[in-house]
């Protein structure tokens, strides 16, 4: 599934602008703010990411031969960054990500050509990430009941949206910190949000994203 990323730090380089403006020019100029609400998205996106729920790459070029592509910032990085582990790409966003960056190529093993990935890399992946076989189990345990009650558990997991529930729970946590730990309120639109999610309304993660964006009034973020 692909979303665009909402741009979680464009307040923060419109106040750094406003600062050197003030600076500069001996204004006065009022920086933004944001509300509760807006402030509650921010940090949604920001915990989504921590905890990966979401995921940061580059998404192809629609042109993949055109000069952009092979020659400017950022197209002609962009197999190198999606090739960073997760943690590191998700941290973008944060100060840490040159710290991350830096310990992570320094870990790497020298390569001949100028790039992260190399053959190599690719057959230790491979080789480490072997899948865990439960034939052996499966063989053990026979056709008891045992064995039938660990396959019924087996496929109920299959279908138990994993990803959906933790978002949902990322909410309420979120919401829940800033009410009782900040003291912070919402406005009714977001609170009405918050009460469907915690009676067990759910919604698919592009949706939610797209429909919190609309409610906390966070559409500015959107790119």
């Amino acid at each position: 599934m692909l979303i665009s990323l909402p741009d979680i730090l464009l307040v923060e380089r419109e106040n750094e602008k406003i600062k050197k403006m003030n600076k500069q020019f001996n204004e006065n100029l009022p920086s933004f703010k944001l509300s509760n609400d807006q402030t509650f998205f921010v940090r949604l996106v920001q915990k989504l990411l921590e905890e990966q729920v979401l995921e940061i790459r580059f998404a192809k070029h629609k042109f993949r031969n055109s000069f952009e592509n092979k020659f400017s910032w950022p197209w002609t990085m962009s197999q190198d960054f999606n090739h960073l582990s997760r943690t590191t790409r998700n941290s973008i966003l944060d100060k840490s990500f040159t710290r991350k960056l830096k310990k992570e190529i320094s870990g790497l093993h020298p390569h001949i050509d100028q790039a992260i990935p190399c053959r190599n890399c690719q057959l230790d992946l491979v080789n480490n990430s072997l899948p865990v076989n439960l034939e052996c189990l499966e063989d053990e345990l026979g056709d008891t009941e045992t064995m039938t009650q660990f396959k019924t558990n087996r496929k109920r997991e299959n279908f138990i949206p994993k990803e959906s529930n933790k978002i949902h729970g990322l909410v309420c946590d979120v919401a829940l910190d800033m009410e009782r730990d900040e003291g912070k309120t919402f406005s009714e639109p977001l609170s009405n949000f918050i009460k469907d999610i915690l009676s067990g309304k759910t919604f698919e993660t592009s949706l939610l994203i797209n429909q919190l964006a609309t409610v906390t009034d966070s559409r500015i973020f959107m790119t």
